[in-house]
């Protein structure tokens, strides 16, 4: 239902307005001088052209269905051990995966949350950021806010106390919200008209606990988290000056550099020693369990 919403013959349905996105598509590259659309998106982004983009595709392609190929098979042999008749299909996947961490890693992933809250993970990415950029965050509570769960931070420079922005972090679900989580900048940096800071915020779908009960969080949110944080570190480490080119307005490929490069830092010895510790005992995360 999801996939064919636009496929249904109704007011949402958009067949007679592709093939003119793609008509219009196709005579703007040609303007450009470019021969399909395709040329022209390319054109600033790493990979030049579309073909050198599918040499890169089918290069990865191979070896990532091998492995797809070896999972499936781990998935296989303990879905055979269950003599229950099942053959893994894709929507047997994650629930199979764990199985196979379980019995591989003799790893659960509610082993690793209760040293993953959500406020360390976030005084966490303070910290990195105070590190690798020098800045300094403080919660202010004097600036609108479009619900009472969104929380401010003011951003300035650790060294000279230089206003760069305001942070705004939006980590729960609510009604009306849209899912996931994401990066949103509400002002982007810019000096063509006055030097304008950016206003810039993370947005998750957290459940929310009870007042004073932490938030425990996956592995994988908290990697998103720190991911996320990367996009807004790029906006709030812009200086530029036209807001055209500011903050994450940049080619595609490279608005992920940074919070790519940011996700691996959750890892980390000086991250995890620091920041992940079990909500109860306050210990840090056992070596062993990080190594699993």
């Amino acid at each position: 239902m999801f996939v064919n919403r636009g496929d249904n013959g109704d007011q949402n349905d958009n067949n007679d307005i592709i093939p003119q996105i793609l008509a219009l598509r196709a005579e703007r590259a040609k303007l450009f001088g470019y021969p399909t659309h395709a040329h022209w998106k390319l054109s600033n982004k790493m990979a030049k052209t579309p073909d050198k983009a599918m040499d890169l595709l089918l290069a990865v392609w191979k070896p990532a269905v091998a492995r797809v190929k070896e999972e499936v098979a781990d998935m296989q042999a303990i879905a055979n051990s269950e003599k229950l008749g099942i053959k893994i299909e894709p929507w047997d996947y994650r629930y199979y995966a764990e199985k196979v961490r379980k019995a591989k890693y003799d790893l659960d992933e509610s082993q690793i949350k209760p040293y993953l809250d959500l406020e360390k993970m976030r005084e966490g990415m303070f910290w990195m950021a105070g590190q690798l950029f020098d800045l300094k965050f403080d919660q202010i509570n004097d600036v609108p806010k479009f619900h009472p769960d969104v929380r401010v931070w003011k951003v300035t420079k650790g060294s000279t106390g230089a206003l760069v922005g305001l942070w705004y972090f939006d980590p729960y679900a609510r009604e009306g919200k849209r899912s996931g989580a994401w990066m949103t900048a509400y002002r982007e940096q810019s000096k063509n008209n006055g030097d304008v800071k950016t206003l810039v915020s993370n947005n998750s779908n957290f459940l929310k606990g009870k007042a004073n009960e932490p938030v425990l969080i996956s592995l994988d949110d908290a990697n998103t988290l720190f991911h996320e944080f990367g996009h807004a570190l790029h906006g709030l480490c812009s200086n530029v000056t036209y807001p055209k080119l500011s903050g994450t307005n940049v080619a595609t490929d490279y608005v992920e550099f940074p919070s790519q490069i940011l996700e691996r830092w959750l890892l980390t010895p000086e991250i995890l020693n620091r920041f992940a510790v079990h909500y109860q005992t306050k210990q840090p995360i056992p070596k062993e369990l990080v190594q699993k």
